[in-house]
């Protein structure tokens, strides 16, 4: 069937419309100003801005401080968090509980991510859409929980790992306050720690004599070993590389329900019904 000139002019315009990528309007010029820098992390740009910057740079939701040490922050749910790396390319921050210290090795958090606070402002997400479309469009977690679990015995639980706290390693003096953690390994150096990672973990999953003392989550990329014990450098290594949210979300407000996902290209476009 032939269509008038004019109308296949008409449907290839809306169809380049559709299938624009949201993410071409990223530097928008309301927003813009020249990127902002501290510490480690340079070129602060939108949609995050450095607290002091002028109001119309970046996103109030996105805004970051800088600290008497150079360092970067991010609060989040009431807590800080460093800001370890920023990627623009894919829409990721990862960030480091306040409580993990290189210098004076405490290594637990200080926050306690709970069921409540595990869920994420709406512009902000730890289990993106990746793909080419609905249909193949594929949930990537960008972190896995981590849960510490202490039992008064030796106990057996699903898919945990036992830590041996006796290693001169173990040597943590984190100690928090209000909202944070006040749990420190070195208190426990004769009780049994368990870690559970991957999963969060039911109070139903826990033995009368083991208490949750802390959970957080983790991106780190190494590989846990197989063996059932697992090392404070280990723990370490878990906690200081911090975790990864995604704000790809900011730029699914034109899509219907806010249906979106990352395409091949990095770029993101709204998931359109009967794709």
């Amino acid at each position: 069937m032939a269509f008038p000139v004019e109308l296949g002019v008409f449907i290839t315009t809306v169809l380049v419309l559709i299938f624009v990528p949201l993410s071409s309007s990223l530097n928008n010029t309301d927003h813009y100003c020249p990127p902002s820098s501290c510490g480690n992390i340079p070129n602060i740009s939108y949609p995050f801005r450095l607290k002091g910057d002028p109001p119309n740079c970046g996103d109030q939701r996105f805004e970051l401080s800088c600290d008497d040490n150079n360092h970067t922050l991010l609060f989040l749910h009431g807590s800080k968090y460093y800001v370890s790396q920023i990627n623009y390319n894919n829409y990721t921050i990862r960030i480091v509980d306040l409580g993990i210290q290189a210098d004076n090795y405490s290594f637990i958090p200080r926050y306690f991510l709970n069921y409540g606070n595990l869920m994420w402002p709406d512009y902000w997400d730890s289990e993106p859409i990746y793909g080419s479309g609905a249909l193949n469009g594929t949930v990537r977690s960008l972190s896995k929980v981590v849960v510490i679990v202490n039992c008064e015995k030796p106990v057996t639980l699903a898919s945990s790992f036992h830590l041996h706290t006796t290693s001169a390693n173990c040597s943590d003096t984190n100690n928090g306050s209000g909202s944070s953690s006040n749990f420190s390994l070195s208190q426990y150096s004769k009780r049994y720690i368990y870690l559970i990672i991957g999963r969060g973990v039911n109070v139903m999953d826990v033995e009368e004599s083991c208490t949750i003392e802390q959970m957080s989550r983790t991106s780190w990329p190494g590989q846990i070993s197989a063996d059932p014990n697992i090392s404070c450098t280990d723990l370490r290594n878990l906690f200081s590389y911090g975790f990864v949210l995604s704000w790809y979300r900011l730029y699914c407000g034109s899509c219907s329900y806010n249906f979106c996902y990352v395409d091949e290209d990095n770029q993101v476009s709204c998931l359109l019904c009967g794709e």
